[in-house]
């Protein structure tokens, strides 16, 4: 991948990023997003993978620009949401015993309620930047 495509791509996907990170919370954790020029080696097709520290409230997300580069842009957006999705609900891989699948079940539905939230919030402060 040039330069100039690595830098079209990503500025494609930032725009998705910025979209969706405040409004879904990912400022409540610590996400430190990692940009490839190459295809993911396992498996080709995926565009993004994210691995979460949870317990931390940490994760990191890779990004596989020819990948990014082969979407079109509803699908693109469908994935940032969907690996922000993940950080959200990280807590449910750790499942070993039917406590911790409560646990984790309360875990992931707070997260995923405080999303909405924050949706419902960034809507509200976009419309009363427009009102006169």
């Amino acid at each position: 991948m040039t330069d100039k495509e690595y830098t079209k791509q990503k500025k494609r996907l930032q725009k998705y990023i910025d979209l969706w990170f405040d409004p879904m919370g990912m400022n409540w954790f610590k996400i430190d997003m990692h940009y490839h020029r190459q295809r993911d080696e396992d498996n080709p097709r995926v565009a993004g993978k994210t691995e979460t520290h949870w317990e931390y409230r940490m994760a990191d997300i890779d990004w596989y620009m020819p990948s990014i580069a082969d979407a079109e842009d509803w699908y693109l957006e469908s994935m940032v949401i969907h690996e922000f999705v993940h950080v959200l609900i990280a807590p449910v891989m750790n499942v070993d015993t039917q406590e911790s699948l409560s646990l984790c079940h309360e875990y992931a539905t707070e997260s995923i309620s405080r999303a909405f939230q924050w949706v419902k919030e960034s809507i509200e402060k976009q419309y009363t930047k427009k009102a006169p």
